[in-house]
């Protein structure tokens, strides 16, 4: 018995064509959905970067005050980022795709409108020398905070730099002391107006000189080349200059005073040791002219004579003191 081949049904070829399309559609929908996912995770990172950019400037702006530094352009820095933060806030808010803000640079942001023409004209910088400018070699020391450093997130690091001095010549320290962001506050727990995180920002190490332009190798160099081997203030400059680096002898003759002023107690200290405990005290003097200051009508004067003791303290320390008089009691005295 031949069997005849039965006609297709309609309505399951339609209901086959309905899961077929549904399918399709889910595909899609999937396929949206981890882009939008993707976007929105680009969206917050940027939001997060930001954040701490704006947190850094601001440390920054505060810094730069304490440290008498021009804060113009981080005045700038600080708007542009606070309105790149403004517009990633709005797009969160909004669940927008990410524009080509977030990879547009900062100067692509509109910045604040620039003052009239007839408006007062602004000094001159003076702030501390940017030493990025000019070409010499670089040594970095990575200052890092023991007590956070593995404990919370490190975002990167604030630098400083000085101007040091090794023996092939001079040379840039870079002082950079790590910045490390703390764990963000639940929002259940944040009071108003409080951030989500905080910077903290390595303590810088104890200095002989703070806040100096100079490092300890270059100051030692300096008074070095001064006192030991009787180069001038002057003359080192223009040395200096003539290797591209200026530093103005005025610079250097108050380094000098404060060095003079902080370590000066530890001499004294040393003299008075001496004199209590030393078996032998050996001195001896030599002359050397005085140039007086000038009198009101009277052009010229004669140098006055005074004299430089030097006191050798057995084997320990050997001093130097100004007396006016060569004299038994100016002896006493050194």
């Amino acid at each position: 018995m031949r069997e005849t081949p039965t006609s297709p049904d309609p309505q399951l070829e339609k209901a086959l064509g309905r899961i077929a399309h549904l399918e399709a559609t889910l595909a899609n929908a999937h396929a949206t959905v981890v882009k939008l996912t993707a976007e929105r995770d680009k969206l917050r990172r940027a939001y997060e970067q930001v954040k701490e950019q704006l947190e850094l400037l601001r440390r920054r702006l505060y810094v730069a005050k304490a440290e008498r530094v021009d804060t113009t352009q981080l005045q700038l820095e600080f708007a542009e980022t606070q309105a790149r933060l403004h517009a990633l806030a709005t797009q969160l808010e909004e669940g927008a795709p990410p524009s080509e803000t977030l990879d547009a640079p900062a100067d692509a942001v509109q910045a604040p409108a620039d003052p009239p023409a007839d408006a007062k004209p602004r000094s001159k910088p003076a702030g501390r020398r940017d030493l990025r400018s000019e070409e010499m070699p670089e040594e970095r020391v990575e200052i890092l905070n023991p007590a956070l450093e593995g404990v919370v997130e490190r975002i990167g690091f604030e630098e400083s730099f000085k101007l040091g001095y090794r023996r092939a010549g001079r040379v840039r320290l870079v002082l950079a002391r790590a910045t490390y962001k703390s764990q963000p506050v639940p929002e259940a727990n944040r009071r108003e107006n409080e951030p989500a995180f905080t910077i903290v920002t390595a303590p810088m190490p104890k200095e002989l000189f703070p806040r100096g332009l100079l490092a300890p190798s270059m100051i030692a160099h300096v008074l070095v080349q001064k006192y030991r081997w009787g180069l001038p203030f002057h003359r080192q400059s223009r040395m200096l200059a003539a290797e591209g680096c200026k530093l103005d002898d005025s610079v250097m003759c108050r380094y000098a005073e404060d060095a003079g002023a902080t370590l000066g107690c530890i001499v004294d200290a040393c003299a008075e040791q001496a004199k209590r405990q030393a078996f032998c005290l050996s001195t001896d003097a030599t002359g050397v002219c005085i140039q007086p200051e000038p009198l009101a009508g009277r052009q010229r004067q004669a140098c006055r004579k005074g004299h430089f003791f030097v006191v050798l303290a057995d084997k320990d320390h050997v001093f130097f003191e100004y007396q006016p008089k060569h004299t038994s009691a100016a002896a006493y005295r050194s």
